[in-house]
């Protein structure tokens, strides 16, 4: 075995979705990858809300580069998940010409497509929150976007986590917005 592809999924979001390839002979669960948006994630929340597991085996570089291409690329298209990889894998490249920042208002991504996934859109959270604390989350009840402490969820019983814009309606069960919001805080 030359290396394997793999797919990390964020739990505390679980419609996201990163896949990767690892050069090594051994399933590591604990490598979740080097891509920006994992790295930017642990750093706000840490590895124990990633859970990685093994999609394919590959016997060469170019078998690896080639299955990663294509998973990531079948990542994009899925109408339930959004693909959080921002370069096309293989071998990789120059991922910034042509490329746009697009947000949820949580977590930016750089993406040459003019498709963003599903509840993303144009802009970056860092830009337009640079002095938010991350004490602050963004909820919804639909119609209106409102920024308020963690602490202060439970007085919104009938608001959803996230943002809306352009239409994009990120509705969650408000008992599991709760859940996320206390395994962030604890």
């Amino acid at each position: 075995m030359y290396g394997y592809i793999y797919e990390t999924r964020f739990l505390n979001h679980p419609e996201w979705v990163y896949y990767g390839k690892h050069k090594s002979k051994t399933f590591d669960e604990n490598y979740h990858g080097s891509g920006t948006v994992v790295k930017k994630y642990i750093e706000k929340y840490d590895a124990t809300f990633l859970q990685t597991t093994l999609i394919v085996w590959c016997n060469s570089k170019k078998e690896l580069d080639e299955k990663e291409k294509e998973i990531i690329d079948l990542g994009r298209k899925s109408l339930f998940d959004v693909c959080l990889n921002i370069a096309n894998g293989g071998d990789g490249g120059d991922i910034t010409i042509g490329y746009k920042w697009y947000t949820n208002g949580e977590i930016d991504i750089y993406l040459k497509n003019s498709n963003p996934p599903n509840g993303f859109y144009l802009g970056r959270a860092r830009d337009k929150f640079k002095n938010v604390n991350k004490n602050n989350i963004w909820i919804n009840n639909g119609v209106i976007n409102k920024h308020i402490l963690k602490t202060d969820l439970e007085k919104y019983p009938d608001w959803s986590l996230g943002m809306l814009d352009r239409g994009d309606v990120w509705k969650q069960n408000i008992k599991k917005a709760r859940e996320n919001v206390s395994e962030i805080t604890k």
